[in-house]
């Protein structure tokens, strides 16, 4: 109820303004889930996509959908929490999260950026703006969220990202508002 179709909106998005350059890349999809990403990623080109993510029956099935997949060589899913220490990414030319960044705290994101092993990356950002425009959807989700014992959800302008990402060396940060 508190994301209706807005996984597929993220996807379509992301995939419009990553398309154009992935042709050839070795892409990284963190926060994979069923792997639906990662096959539009090497349908538009990509050369090779590791897919991670926490959850083990998501991993098992996007490999299931890999094993079935005539590219099944070019695809990798695997488990990874991504906010151990230690958790090391495999380095890559682009790395794609989307929906995720919302569950790090700034310590966990500041973390997660400072470890990413890419020169590029295309992060889904629901900045802290989209809060202000609908209050009580926001609101609903933190009540389901705490209730269900899901993490949090953690909004950051883009002032705040931009200062992150260039604490790790990323100073050319870009927003396309979707």
């Amino acid at each position: 109820i508190f994301r209706g179709r807005a996984m597929y909106v993220r996807m379509d998005a992301a995939l419009q303004l990553a398309s154009p350059h992935v042709t050839g890349l070795n892409v990284l999809d963190i926060g994979c889930g069923s792997g639906r990403f990662a096959f539009e990623l090497l349908a538009a080109g990509a050369e090779r996509v590791v897919g991670i993510d926490v959850s083990p029956a998501a991993i098992e099935a996007a490999d299931a959908q890999r094993r079935q997949s005539p590219s099944a060589d070019r695809l990798e899913f695997k488990v990874m929490d991504v906010t151990l220490p230690g958790a090391e990414l495999p380095p890559v030319d682009l790395i794609t999260a989307l929906g995720v960044i919302e569950y790090f705290d700034a310590r966990e994101l500041s973390a997660l950026l400072g470890s990413f092993n890419s020169t590029y990356f295309l992060i889904d950002f629901p900045d802290s703006e989209g809060r202000k425009r609908d209050r009580l959807t926001w609101y609903l989700r933190q009540v389901y969220l705490r209730v269900n014992r899901c993490p949090g959800v953690y909004l950051y302008s883009q002032e705040e990202f931009r200062r992150m990402a260039a604490e790790h060396g990323y100073e050319a940060v870009r927003f396309a508002r979707r």
